[in-house]
């Protein structure tokens, strides 16, 4: 399988959650109709008509999730070779002509005999049912189908699920089904995210992504252990800032004690600098193998990422603490992250490859291009050799030059010689509230079934299928200091309503229990108050104005967004089922459809870090009439998450938000 370096989006699964899922009925049903074998063909299918066709004929039929539209549905046999003859299986299944209704849906194949009601396997020796994933109309492998099968041609409407270890002889399968059900994984939020991560982005350590695999690495059971497995796979590398540790990148020793020096008329005492005459014994864990590490030989390696994190811990177990390279790396807590290591040989050379701008195809020489032409200045690297978690041997560690002399792919060191040290981390594709979002802020708010922000609102920052699926907010240093007080509009359009906006001067209450919670509204909100001709020092025209993460799309948020705001800031948290009792939507105090109400001191739980001001009210882009907008005290002990109404001239505060 290969693994690439990328700059387009990915489409994969995320966010496990724990409710059971909601099968909306089967999709087809091939009901038995008899054999009729050839000598080279397989058992006829057929549907509930009776009307037999064989392996490689198309059926027609429809799904929950298609309606009234006729999905064509095409078994296939492959003839296996084995000893003394071979055999026929079902090895392959093609679902065309499928519509947009079934986006964000899982198909679940099965296989049966005539005599039994229990699934055949069909793959992997005994799996008994293969799922593919429809995410917006790309299909790729769902949950349990990762390994032994493949996708082909999953372009929108139509996929070829082939199993790549087929098991179950064609001559026993009589009937197929299919069923559509809401992906494990939280679809919605596939798409999102995927959407929104390129290499260069902000991930959600606050590190920036450098590498993107379209197909996942594993990191998860392969590898012993791993920060962010996703059904064993991860999909990104991000790597600290250049200021991680508080200045520049650390010197730091592979591991404690002193290494062994061996006789060599080449070598010099790293100590005295003078000719070694003799062998000279080292001490410590330097001198020790690390259990559970593989002695590498950087030339003949597999050269797919994820073994990092795995290496990390066993260094740190072997004795090695944070005044060592592994301990200092995973040490590390860049974005409340707890997962982040020492890269692997494999991974710094790609890290290596970034920053200079090269194409990360392969574990390679990394010389030519221009030191940290990606990477930039936040992240920028020194010319000095930088420490991998791999290990030579006993005595000796990998470590990469980055200066790009030598044409050197990586260099070995004795674990006793320092070198520079640059954590990174490997993750999915799963947002958690609080987790630095693709903007550079913070994910307050997230829903699994997504809100309108697409075709239905007119404008919007970063749609998929016209929906979105988090909101972020700016950080509290966005403008250089802290939150600026800015009018909601100037003159001449203080006493102006705005086309466009509806005014809302009811409480959250009522236009909640109305279907129209007023999440998703706050970009084309704000897009209008511009319009209107309230730029530059406006509160809309200032929250537009911000590009965090080099994007184009933050707002003013909405009365009902900065409600969110206020919850989340406030620590206020659901669990897992308050979130499914309300279709999905994982909020807070808006389970009930209320106001803030004071959780935790402000800026503490979830929200730690918000840096919210407590003195004064922050503005929405909710307009109640010609002369007033909404506004929010967030403070909570004066006034208790209070929406209220304010005059269009009052400076109020303003915190920039997205949705993605």
């Amino acid at each position: 399988m290969d693994v690439y370096y990328y700059d387009d989006p990915v489409d994969e699964p995320v966010v496990k959650n724990k409710k059971p899922k909601a099968i909306f009925g089967a999709a087809l049903l091939l009901f038995a109709g008899g054999l009729t074998l050839n000598t080279t063909l397989a058992a006829n299918v057929s549907l509930n008509s009776g009307v037999n066709i064989q392996f490689g004929q198309g059926v027609q039929t429809t799904t929950a999730c298609s309606g009234a539209t006729i999905l064509t549905v095409t078994p296939t046999s492959t003839f296996l070779n084995a000893s003394g003859g071979g055999s026929f299986y079902f090895s392959s299944v093609s679902v065309a002509n499928i519509p947009a209704s079934c986006h964000g849906k899982d198909f679940t194949i099965s296989a049966y005999n005539s005599s039994s009601s229990n699934p055949l396997p069909i793959f992997n020796s005994n799996a008994t049912k293969a799922v593919v994933y429809n995410n917006a109309g790309t299909f790729q492998l769902g949950e349990g189908t990762t390994e032994g099968a493949s996708i082909t041609n999953p372009v929108s409407g139509k996929f070829t699920l082939t199993f790549t270890s087929p098991v179950a002889l064609s001559t026993t399968v009589t009937r197929l089904t299919i069923q559509s059900s809401n992906n494990s994984g939280n679809v919605e939020i596939v798409a999102s995210t995927q959407v929104n991560y390129d290499v260069g982005d902000i991930g959600p350590g606050g590190g920036k992504i450098f590498y993107k695999s379209m197909n996942g690495f594993s990191c998860g059971a392969d590898n012993s252990a791993t920060g962010s497995p996703e059904g064993g796979l991860c999909y990104f590398l991000e790597v600290a800032p250049a200021n991680w540790s508080g200045g520049t990148d650390p010197d730091r020793p592979w591991a404690t004690g002193t290494s062994s020096y061996y006789y060599d008329a080449f070598e010099n005492d790293p100590v005295t600098g003078e000719p070694l005459t003799a062998d000279r014994p080292g001490s410590g864990n330097a001198t020790q193998d690390v259990t559970g590490l593989t002695n590498e030989d950087v030339y003949n390696i597999n050269t797919v990422p994820g073994k990092g994190y795995k290496n990390s811990l066993a260094i740190v177990a072997q004795g090695n603490g944070a005044t060592t390279a592994a301990g200092a790396a995973r040490a590390y807590r860049g974005g409340s992250k707890s997962d982040w290591y020492l890269p692997s040989s494999v991974e710094l050379n790609y890290l290596c490859q970034w920053s200079r701008g090269l194409s990360v195809r392969q574990f390679d020489n990394c010389v030519g291009g221009t030191p940290n032409s990606q990477s930039g200045g936040g992240f920028a690297f020194s010319t000095d050799s930088y420490a991998s978690s791999s290990e030579v041997n006993r005595d000796q560690y990998w470590a990469q030059k980055m200066d790009g002399s030598g044409g050197a792919l990586v260099m070995e060191r004795k674990k006793s010689i320092a070198s520079k040290v640059r954590p990174i981390r490997a993750f999915g594709l799963t947002y958690e509230l609080g987790d630095t979002g693709p903007g550079g802020g913070k994910i307050f708010y997230m829903s699994y079934t997504g809100f309108s922000c697409g075709t239905t609102y007119s404008d919007t920052g970063s749609p998929t299928s016209d929906k979105c699926y988090f909101l972020e907010i700016a950080p509290s240093s966005w403008t250089g200091g802290g939150d600026p007080e800015k009018p909601w509009a100037i003159a001449p359009y203080l006493t102006s309503d705005i086309a466009g906006i509806d005014n809302y001067s009811d409480e959250l209450l009522n236009r909640n229990n109305s279907g129209d919670k007023g999440i998703g509204l706050g970009y084309r909100n704000s897009i209008r108050i511009i319009a209107q001709g309230n730029t530059a020092t406006s509160a809309a025209a200032t929250a537009r104005a911000y590009s965090g993460g080099g994007k184009g799309d933050w707002y003013l948020p909405t009365d009902t967004e900065i409600n969110l705001v206020c919850q989340w800031a406030h620590g206020t948290t659901v669990d897992s089922d308050e979130i499914w009792k309300n279709n999905g939507i994982r909020h807070a105090s808006l389970l009930d459809d209320q106001e803030c109400d004071v959780g935790q001191p402000l800026n503490s739980g979830a929200g730690q870090g918000a840096g919210l001001k407590t003195d004064k009210y922050y503005w929405s882009s909710t307009e109640q009439s010609g002369d007033y907008a909404t506004l929010l005290w967030m403070d909570g002990q004066l006034y208790p998450g209070s929406l209220g109404g304010g005059l269009k001239s009052s400076t109020r505060y303003v915190r920039p938000i997205r949705a993605f």
